[in-house]
């Protein structure tokens, strides 16, 4: 993608010590700059061709509790990430959106040849686990929440994100 160099990275949860469940209906906590990021530490196997995913909500990525980023020459003033989310059976759609807990951060989703856009929806498949590769931008790294949300209920993932 316009000479960046995209890197998945999958960090084993249990490697990652924190508490913060991703299925929570209420808000993320706020984070004081340069506190420990919160990150969400559960994770799931529905897939099972896919290391586990991050969370037990309505979308959990296939990373671990890091994201590491790099710089985004086809963004100017982002540096991103490839990240796979996946979602539950269904017949209808989950809305990702995103926001820096610790500080000034913006979050941006790129699909496919798409501009980026400040939400993304990610398809239900009726009777599988539907998957969906995005580029996740943001302006800085920082301790991320990305909150699903189906319209019936709402679910967060909590993840540290850094430079490679």
């Amino acid at each position: 993608m316009n000479g960046m160099r995209l890197i998945h990275v999958i960090v084993p949860v249990a490697l990652v010590a924190a508490a913060c469940s991703s299925s929570s209906a209420s808000e993320p906590p706020t984070v004081k700059a340069g506190a420990k990021c919160p990150v969400t530490t559960a994770s799931s196997e529905p897939v099972k061709t896919v290391s586990p995913l991050l969370g037990d909500g309505l979308a959990r990525p296939a990373t671990g509790s890091t994201i590491t980023i790099e710089e985004d020459s086809g963004h100017p003033g982002w540096a991103g990430s490839k990240v796979i989310w996946y979602t539950p059976p269904g017949d209808g759609s989950v809305v990702l959106t995103g926001w820096r807990l610790d500080g000034k951060g913006e979050v941006a989703f790129v699909e496919g040849d798409q501009a980026a856009k400040k939400s993304i929806t990610l398809r239900q498949a009726s009777v599988v686990w539907a998957d969906d590769p995005t580029l996740t931008l943001v302006t800085t790294p920082g301790c991320y929440a990305f909150k699903a949300d189906d319209g019936k209920s709402t679910s967060y993932v909590v993840v540290d994100v850094v430079r490679g």
